[in-house]
């Protein structure tokens, strides 16, 4: 079962999807890198995805079944 990712979470998600880097990301969502890779974390739990090869394809299909 998947949580609702929050907004900045689906803004997050969507980056990744554009293949954004987390440095990328931080920058223009203007937080730390550091925060990007705990919320990318978090997004990764919510969505059940751990140890998977292709996070990308993963946030790819779930996010677009949640939208």
């Amino acid at each position: 079962m998947t949580r609702e990712l929050s907004p900045r979470e689906k803004d997050i998600a969507a980056l990744i999807l554009k293949k954004y880097s987390n440095n990328e990301i931080a920058a223009a969502l203007k937080l730390s890198p550091k925060a990007i890779k705990t919320r990318i974390r978090h997004i990764y739990t919510k969505l059940g995805i751990s140890g998977q090869p292709k996070p990308r394809k993963l946030i790819k299909d779930i996010y677009t079944l949640s939208t």
